[in-house]
């Protein structure tokens, strides 16, 4: 984002100027009979999530033994592309791989689905394994398709710097009622659940997209995504109706306070990408228990001074760079806290974990980003989402896809062998660094 943007934000800030709310989105209020949230379960560090698992007797079954197998897909944008790829790929290879395993794992072997931000809206599709369909949405689609700029005037009493209206109807158009029926069809016992922040509260709320579906909740169920993936200030926040949980100093108890209006935004803000934690005593009766996650960015902040542009040595420029610095801490904390939590947040029942990620793709594809995803917009350097470098994106995602499927070794086991450390972005075959490179 360049010093125009930084300088709207400002003035913005300045201002002190809002618009009024408007009125909540109805369904994530709703209470069931046991008197809990009947859509949502706010994370905490005691919170289960039992509430959207079936009892451990009814899961999938694999050489006998029971089997849960979670995907867990990330934000990060424009980078969907390689994830919506990548299952595209590791779909179409599955077709032709053995059945019980012989060390490799089918693409409809996935039980749960968990998704944030462009993990959002990839996870429908990913769940009724449409992967093609969502992976040609990301190929046809570019900036002027999902966002249009404001006016200066407009953003001093705007709640964002881009209009998203279509957004709105990108989502509409492919995340129907008919996919979403096919949701509730298709889940016997699996689930899928969408992460988004509640900016009031601060929690992370889990949504399970499956009850919504099969309630028939569908205008709730797009507005889901399109708040998981509504990236502050940018983007459009969502507005629900909600019930929160409460200290009454009266009552000295923990009661339900209805709130007409309360604003979610991209989950991204809290965790790039989450499992959360399983009962222990469930899993402990699922001996097969495997993590597969798809980590959309490109783990890393590129050197700008490399390529003759250093950070401007001003305040904006400053909060600029370091932003960059933060969004990319952000990434790399947030696979580090699903694998511990996948790992060893319940002793006996850790899970197998594997990883792919995007960032030998943006590699790859650097130079077509450098020179055709020039910003559009006054306010950006580059086009959030540049149909070029997604193209670009998903062909490296089909090939690794592919790739993952037949030879299961290609998954990474571990966060720590990903590109996981400070280093700028280094792309392209190069020796070793001897005072930098440590072995892996």
């Amino acid at each position: 984002m360049n010093r125009c943007a930084f300088a709207v934000l400002f003035l913005a800030f300045l201002s002190g100027c809002a618009s009024n709310r408007p009125m909540g989105i109805s369904c994530l209020e709703e209470l069931d009979e046991n008197g809990r949230l009947k859509y949502v379960d706010p994370w905490s560090s005691t919170s289960s999530f039992n509430l959207f698992l079936p009892n451990a007797g009814v899961l999938a079954t694999e050489n006998g033994k029971r089997r849960l197998n979670v995907l867990a897909l990330s934000a990060g944008g424009q980078f969907g592309a390689y994830g919506a790829a990548f299952l595209h790929g590791w779909e179409d290879a599955s077709k032709n791989l053995p059945e019980g395993g012989n060390g490799t794992f089918k693409r409809n072997e996935i039980d749960v689905v968990t998704g944030v931000s462009t993990g959002a809206v990839l996870s429908t599709h990913a769940f009724v394994a449409k992967d093609a369909e969502i992976e040609q949405l990301y190929r046809d689609t570019s900036a002027k398709d999902i966002y249009e700029q404001r006016s200066f005037l407009s953003l001093l009493f705007a709640n964002s710097l881009m209009r998203t209206a279509k957004k709105d109807k990108l989502l509409e158009d492919n995340i129907d009622d008919d996919l979403i029926k096919e949701v509730a069809a298709q889940a016997g016992d699996r689930q899928l659940v969408v992460g988004v922040v509640d900016v009031d509260t601060g929690e992370f709320l889990r949504v399970n997209m499956v009850k919504l579906a099969k309630h028939g909740r569908y205008e709730c169920y797009r507005a889901v995504v399109g708040a998981s993936a509504a990236v502050p200030i940018v983007f459009e926040p969502k507005f629900f109706q909600r019930n929160v949980r409460v200290w009454d100093k009266k009552t000295k108890k923990w009661d339900w306070q209805y709130r007409k209006s309360s604003m979610l935004v991209d989950g991204g803000v809290r965790t790039v990408l989450f499992i959360d934690n399983f009962e222990t005593s469930l899993m402990q009766a699922v001996p097969t228990r495997r993590l597969f996650s798809i980590v959309h960015g490109e783990l890393g902040v590129e050197d700008v001074e490399d390529k003759d542009r250093p950070t401007p040595n001003g305040l904006l420029g400053i909060a600029g760079g370091v932003i960059r610095v933060v969004v990319d801490e952000h990434v790399k904390g947030s696979v580090f806290r699903l694998h511990y939590v996948a790992t060893q947040a319940n002793p006996g029942a850790a899970f197998e974990t594997y990883y792919a990620d995007a960032s030998e793709a943006a590699c790859r594809c650097a130079e077509i980003r450098e020179q055709k995803c020039q910003s559009t917009f006054g306010v950006l350097d580059q086009d959030l989402f540049c149909k070029e470098f997604m193209n670009c994106l998903a062909d490296r995602g089909y090939e690794d896809g592919i790739a993952y499927a037949v030879d299961s070794g290609k998954w990474v086991k571990e966060p720590r062998y990903l590109k996981i450390d400070s280093r700028p972005i280094a792309c392209g075959t190069r020796p070793p660094d001897p005072l930098s490179d440590r072995p892996r």
